[in-house]
């Protein structure tokens, strides 16, 4: 199961959303849940508006999230893992991209069942590469696209712009990058080049969601997925199972 957040509403930051995720998450018994940032929205109106005695103690930020994960892979047993990407606009976290992991210590997992990942991320399960990223790079490049289709034809724009992923190998094809994005290359060039070109790439955004096969060669293929939104505004969104 993957999601991406936002994980609460705009109207409270009790992880409603991101409750009845893992609710249905117990049910079906996925091997991998992943959940992709934000995770406590800078832009979140009370956030903003400091309406929230939260704000500012990263342990209660943390607190409360880590014992709802716990909790999920308690009741699922040894079998259960949980992978965590962070987001630029998590209110806690680094504001720079590419980003670290969420710090280890956040997290008292002993039984090593909680990944924590940097953003963007390339890694495996089983045989399966998985690249994923939670800066919108599919609206960034939709912002700057000019494309125009001969006459008598057609093109899928969503599939238009994940395949500039795939032919650039990398996790953002554009430069200068969009206003707010906090690019930042000096520590490490490469950290935005695909290592291998992923089985699978799960791309955060904004934009409608959508599962897409991208051809890269005569035999081998690419799933671009943007699984939408946990939460929209004051109501709930979508993932991907």
């Amino acid at each position: 199961i993957v999601a991406s957040g936002p994980f609460t509403t705009s109207d409270n930051l009790s992880f409603e959303p991101l409750m009845e995720l893992l609710a249905y998450a117990r049910n079906k018994r996925p091997n991998v849940l992943l959940l992709m940032g934000l995770f406590f929205d800078a832009e979140h109106p009370h956030v903003k508006q400091g309406i929230t005695d939260r704000v500012g103690r990263l342990d209660l930020l943390f607190q409360e999230l880590r014992k709802i994960l716990e909790d999920y892979c308690q009741f699922l047993g040894a079998g259960a893992r949980v992978i965590l990407i962070p987001s630029t606009r998590d209110v806690f976290h680094d504001r720079i991209f590419p980003q670290p992991p969420f710090n280890s210590f956040m997290f008292e997992d002993s039984s090593q069942q909680i990944s924590l990942l940097p953003n963007p991320s390339v890694f495996r399960l089983d045989e399966v590469s998985i690249g994923c990223c939670t800066t919108d790079i599919l609206r960034h490049l939709s912002s700057e696209e000019a494309a125009r289709n001969p006459p008598g034809t057609s093109s899928d724009r969503m599939s238009r712009l994940g395949a500039q992923l795939v032919g650039q190998r990398g996790f953002y094809p554009l430069f200068p990058p969009a206003l707010g994005t906090c690019l930042n290359l000096a520590v490490n060039p490469s950290a935005l080049d695909f290592p291998c070109t992923p089985d699978i790439i799960v791309l955060s955004s904004d934009l409608v969601p959508f599962v897409k096969v991208e051809p890269r060669t005569e035999k081998l293929t690419t799933l671009l997925l943007n699984p939408g939104r946990l939460a929209k505004g004051a109501m709930g969104g979508t993932f991907v199972e």
